[in-house]
């Protein structure tokens, strides 16, 4: 990963899963897989960091600090490694029937 994406992240404390699907697409040709819950976990007393501080999603600019890191890692590149892709792993323990469609930029599966 170059250097100058690494500096960015840690300016930002922002970006890094941004920053590795941006390296993963590059490196493989391919999307990334993402894998994630089945369910949405939510704490309703987690409205803090153990810091005691609002986590960064609270932050006004969290969402154009990661725009902004979209296109300068495109800049970086020079082009958008990025694949339009759906992937997803679930749990079969929560006895729910996995789900795996893996498209290519052309929305044909691959």
């Amino acid at each position: 990963m170059p250097e100058v994406i690494r500096k960015k992240v840690d300016t930002f404390t922002n970006c890094e899963d941004i920053a590795m699907n941006f390296l993963i697409s590059h490196l493989t040709q391919k999307a990334p897989i993402k894998v994630t819950p089945t369910f949405e976990w939510v704490c309703p007393k987690c409205d803090k960091n153990e810091k005691g501080k609002d986590p960064l999603w609270k932050h006004p600019k969290h969402f154009e600090e990661r725009n902004d890191c979209i296109n300068f890692f495109t800049e970086v590149y020079g082009y958008l490694p990025l694949f339009k892709s759906e992937y997803r792993l679930d749990d079969i323990s929560d006895n729910v029937k996995p789900i795996c469609i893996r498209t290519n930029n052309n929305n044909s599966p691959v």
